[in-house]
């Protein structure tokens, strides 16, 4: 009885080892089908105008008509949550224009990159700007003290 109940065993593991290499070869398929699917024949889109970003959503795709926001299925596969979620944003007219500026001056002053080895940088770049105004550095940019007033 313990030899059935332990071929038994190997065999469900081995069952579970397959089922496991099957699903991510299907995943490895599928992210591969996502970033050819421009290629392919019957594409919906112009493909020079299909951007790829791969997470949440696969593509967007800024066309003459407006902004599409693409999502790739093969098989079997769903929508995840947070790209239901999305889905249900651009539904409701929930899309915003944004810009974000970066123009190097913080309240009022430069602020300055640091030069500092990379693993020392993440650091230097958590000064708030005040602290920058506190320092008294010069930039080299423009030869302007840091200092207020």
């Amino acid at each position: 009885m313990l030899l059935y109940q332990r071929k038994l065993d190997d065999a469900e593991q081995r069952y579970k080892t397959l089922l496991s290499q099957k699903k991510s070869s299907e995943v490895r398929t599928g992210q591969i089908a996502e970033q050819m699917s421009p290629f392919l024949a019957n594409f919906p889109y112009n493909p020079k105008q299909a951007h790829f970003i791969g997470m949440p959503i696969d593509y967007v795709i800024f066309a003459d008509e407006g902004v599409v926001f693409l999502e790739v299925k093969s098989g079997q596969s769903t929508l995840s949550k947070r790209q239901q979620q999305i889905k249900e944003h651009v539904l409701k007219g929930k899309v915003i224009w944004a810009e974000y500026r970066i123009d190097g001056i913080i309240n009022g002053t430069l602020q300055e990159t640091p030069k500092v080895p990379r693993k020392e940088a993440a650091e230097e770049l958590q000064i708030l700007p005040k602290d920058i105004q506190q320092t008294g550095k010069t930039t080299e940019a423009t030869g302007q003290s840091t200092e207020p007033g």
